[in-house]
């Protein structure tokens, strides 16, 4: 009885030890970043950080990012004027080295930047240029599959007056997977347009129908309301 005993107390004594090996082990095992896949995509929106200003270093791999602030882009409400940083790193591993990576933003009032390097297409334009959040399609290729992804952004005071969002949709994944989603997202802007755009029809044609009444009677009221 006693050598049980004896042996019960030691395995007691021992416990705390196993446990805090067990989590040691666990912590070590678990990666810095859980990247969530659905149906081939990633989001994210979530998990950046940003910081005022305007620094071509900023997009800079090796950046020191611990004095910016954290946001999600899905969540900063209209924009705001003036130029901002937003960086977030993303490793999808060896297996992941050809994906694409799909943005929803304002026309113009962006760079990409993968890696250091600027990604060609959209470039930052002047307040007249600027237009409503638009999807964009970038190939990205790296040989470990980690990508440093870095948003230099300038709003022009006429866009943040609209209330408009900055970005409505950031995504990677796969080829086929973000063509689908790019899809969507253009039918949905499309389809939300849709009953200003009838209106603005039916309007135009009843302009036509004015000016037409006009050029018939002389009714300088007609010439005026279907200019108006």
């Amino acid at each position: 009885v006693r050598i049980g005993l004896d042996c019960t107390m030691r395995l007691l004594h021992l416990c705390p030890l196993v446990v805090l090996g067990a989590c040691v082990t666990a912590w070590a095992a678990t990666p810095t970043q859980v990247m969530q896949w659905r149906s081939g995509l990633i989001e994210l929106d979530q998990g950046w950080v940003e910081h005022d200003g305007d620094n071509l270093q900023w997009s800079r791999p090796d950046l020191d990012e611990s004095q910016w602030n954290a946001v999600d882009l899905d969540d900063m409400g209209p924009a705001q004027a003036g130029w901002h940083w937003y960086r977030q790193h993303v490793n999808l591993g060896p297996d992941h080295t050809e994906v694409r990576l799909l943005v929803a933003g304002g026309a113009g009032t962006y760079e990409l930047y993968v890696n250091g390097v600027r990604a060609p297409g959209p470039r930052l334009r002047s307040s007249l240029m600027v237009t409503r959040p638009v999807e964009i399609v970038f190939p990205l290729s790296e040989d470990s599959g980690d990508f440093h992804i870095a948003l230099r952004t300038h709003v022009p005071a006429g866009y943040a007056a609209w209330h408009l969002p900055q970005f409505t949709n950031v995504t990677i994944g796969l080829p086929t997977a973000i063509d689908y989603e790019r899809q969507a997202l253009e039918s949905q802007r499309t389809y939300s347009l849709a009953p200003s755009i009838c209106m603005n029809v039916l309007l135009y044609l009843a302009g036509i129908g004015s000016l037409a009444l006009y050029v018939v009677q002389r009714k300088r009221e007609y010439l005026f309301l279907g200019s108006y």
